[in-house]
Parts: structure tokens; sequence; C-alpha cells
């Protein structure tokens, strides 16, 4: 008897310490706390060669929805870059320069849930110009867009520099968008801005996958769509055979529908510039 007591009683301490094993395992799994020499930093600055490179989009139209620019030549100055539909629409690494009607965006996309710092600051780049919005956003993935920062700074405004130092709870497909456009009237000259920013996982949850595509998390748009074209639905099916309709993937259109006739939507910038 005595030596069945004692069987149970070891038996009962071991099953213990197998089970808080076990739960302490799991819960270190799901939460991950990255030591400081692991940290994982993006930078803004690093200009990226392919769109989704470290996470980032380059892009252009509203906080909201936009299309993703395209590389090749630039209009002004010449050379090759990432470019967006309008003349000086282009962004650099933290360079942005948006066009005259629809902004330009650096977008980032958390490839993993965790906790992240945002710290850097944004820039008018020069004296000149009649000022531009600038904005941080966080958007959360088919959520709310969360305002970090927004302001409109002119030209003569004496901060033209704001530092951004921000602790942010993301969740895998969040993302933040650095953003820029030349202001209600409407005027590009001299709207460049710096966005210098590092973003730093400081603790991780687990559910990243590898090699995935982030563009899904993305809230890409078609050309129309962004200019402010509606889609009306109708019996007969000749929109399917021009591409018109769009085909929507979770809260994002799939980035086959991203080009809508560019020629149409700068017909339609010019007949509103002319009746001006």
């Amino acid at each position: 008897m005595i030596k069945t007591k004692k069987f149970k009683y070891t038996f009962t301490i071991l099953l213990t310490i197998l089970i808080v094993c076990f739960c302490v395992g799991n819960l270190l799994r799901k939460n991950v706390v990255v030591n400081a020499e692991y940290e994982e930093v993006y930078s803004t600055s690093a200009i990226i060669s392919k769109q989704g490179e470290n996470g980032f989009y380059y892009a252009w139209g509203l906080p909201s929805k936009y299309v993703l620019m395209t590389y090749g030549a630039l209009v002004n100055k010449g050379g090759y870059g990432w470019r967006g539909i309008e003349n000086y629409s282009k962004i650099s690494g933290s360079g942005m320069h948006p066009g005259a009607y629809f902004g330009v965006l650096n977008v980032w996309v958390a490839k993993e849930s965790g906790t992240i710092s945002l710290d850097g600051y944004v820039e008018k780049g020069t004296i000149k110009g009649d000022g531009v919005n600038i904005g941080v956003y966080h958007q959360e993935y088919c959520g709310n867009l969360n305002v970090i920062f927004e302001k409109f700074i002119k030209e003569d405004d004496l901060q033209r520099k704001h530092d951004i130092n921000e602790v942010l709870n993301v969740t895998k497909g969040d993302s933040l968008i650095f953003y820029c456009d030349s202001g209600n009237a409407k005027n590009k000259d001299s709207d460049n801005v710096n966005t210098p920013f590092t973003i730093t996982y400081t603790e991780k949850l687990g559910d990243s996958q590898v090699n995935e595509d982030l563009s899904k998390y993305l809230n890409v748009k078609s050309a129309g769509e962004v200019a402010g074209f509606k889609h009306v639905e109708q019996e007969f099916q000749a929109e399917n055979l021009d591409g018109t309709k769009s085909k929507n993937s979770g809260c994002a259109l799939t980035l086959s529908t991203v080009s809508l006739a560019p020629i149409s939507l700068l017909s339609f910038l010019m007949i509103r510039r002319k009746k001006k």
C-alpha cells in the first residue's frame, strides 16, 4: 500500500510538471519577445527594387485607396524610377513628390502580428511652393484607417519638420502609410517631402509565413476607382469583355485589376483643368 501511494504521489507530481511545461511552451510560442540584438528593423530610406521588397510598396492615390506605381522613365529631370500616373509623381526611398491631383504613398505591410516602434520624422523639403499635405497612418487590415500624424505644412511654416515616435500594436496584414499630396490648390511645384522612418519589431507573435505575398493585404484599387468613377451594374455582359469589371479578393482588389486605361484618366484630369 505504501509503495502504491508513493507511486501515485510521484506520478501526480510528474503529470503536473508536464502540464505546466506544456502550457508555458504554448504561451511562449504565441508571444515571442524579441531580444534587442535580434530586432527586426525596416527602413523607409532603403530604395526598393521590386514591389513588396522588405514589405514596402510604392503607390499613388489616396490613403484609403491607391494604385501601385510602375518602374520606368521619369518625365521630369530624366532617368528611371518609381512613378505614378502624373508628371512629378514619384518615390525614391524616403523621398516623395506628389502629382497635382493625386498623392503618393509609401506603404509598409506587417508580415507578423506583434508590437512595433515607429521612429523618424516628416518634413517639407523646401521653403518654396504653396504647401503640402503630409500624413502617417496605421491602416488596420479590413478595418479603420487611424491617423498617426496629419498636417498641411505651408512653405513659410516655422516648423517644417515634425518628429514622430510611436509604439503600435499591429495585426498581420496591417499597414503603415506614409503619404503626401499637393494640397487643395493642386499646385505640385516644390512639394518634395522627406519621410525617413525605421520600423522595429519589439515583440512578435509568430504568425508569419515564409515568402508570403503581402500584396493581398493592400487596399489596391483601379485607377478609375481612385479617380472617383463609379461602376454601374448592368444586365448585359459587354463590361466583362473589356475588363472594366473589378474582381475583389478579401478586402482588396487583385493586382490584375490595377491597370485601367491611364490615358482616359489623364483626359479626365485635363478636362477638369480646362473647366477651371
